[in-house]
């Protein structure tokens, strides 16, 4: 025992101690970042076409009050899916601001006759970290239908005329290599596209003198990059 008790001691009095120690932590930060933003792979999608030489979207965020407004946004999608025959609705993020109830806050409140014909492309926003990011990713596997969000960020694709990057502003991470990292892949995604028109699409501002003003953390540095070397002509949040 007193021989065991030598030995341990020893092993904290050397240098080895440390390396074992920075090892062990450099580890556990990777494997937490790696669950945190990488949950799953990214996807590129193609868009349903309505006619061949021209794309109408509908871009609404900041929807998931369930609430009065929520409603009368709803209404609206409606009255503009029966009037200029949308190819999808793009949702920009804060799609529900509690614990998803998809049944009242989407199923039921996008039911107009000519809505629940469309396609719901989602991004997250903070507000949708707050609960569980990744249920809203896995309602597309599971459930399928109108809601898609295959990843946290993707590709969307309406022919050879528009490409959508949708960034994934919370997470807005960068490290070199695109099999990894939503900054890196998006970048390259849409500058080797040869779509006649590119879009990049995120929940926050990227310059905004608004309440919440602009942009912060490293998506301050990542997106505006990201909007100028990507070669895309607008960015929506």
């Amino acid at each position: 025992m007193r021989k065991m008790s030598s030995i341990v001691r020893k092993f904290f009095q050397s240098k080895l101690w440390w390396f074992v120690f920075v090892s062990a932590l450099a580890f556990a930060a990777w494997q937490t970042w790696f669950s945190v933003a990488h949950t799953v792979i990214t996807h590129e999608l193609m868009g349903r076409m309505n006619d061949p030489q021209e794309v109408r979207l509908i871009f609404v965020g900041d929807t998931g009050t369930g609430d009065d407004s929520q409603k009368k946004v709803a209404d609206q999608i409606e009255t503009l899916c029966r009037s200029i025959d949308p190819a999808a609705v793009i949702l920009l993020g804060d799609n529900f601001y509690q614990d998803p109830l998809w049944d009242s806050r989407f199923e039921k409140m996008y039911s107009g006759e000519c809505s629940r014909k469309l396609n719901f492309y989602a991004i997250l926003g903070n507000h949708d970290y707050r609960g569980s990011a990744d249920a809203q990713i896995a309602y597309t596997k599971v459930k399928g239908g109108r809601w898609i969000m295959p990843a946290r960020y993707y590709s969307l694709k309406f022919g050879e005329i528009l490409e959508i990057g949708a960034a994934d502003t919370t997470i807005s991470d960068r490290c070199g290599i695109s099999a990894l990292c939503s900054i890196d892949w998006l970048a390259g995604k849409l500058k080797s596209s040869a779509a006649r028109w590119k879009i990049l699409i995120g929940h926050h501002p990227i310059l905004s003198g608004g309440k919440y003003r602009s942009l912060n953390g490293m998506a301050h540095f990542n997106l505006p990059e990201l909007y100028c070397k990507s070669g895309v002509s607008v960015y929506i949040s």
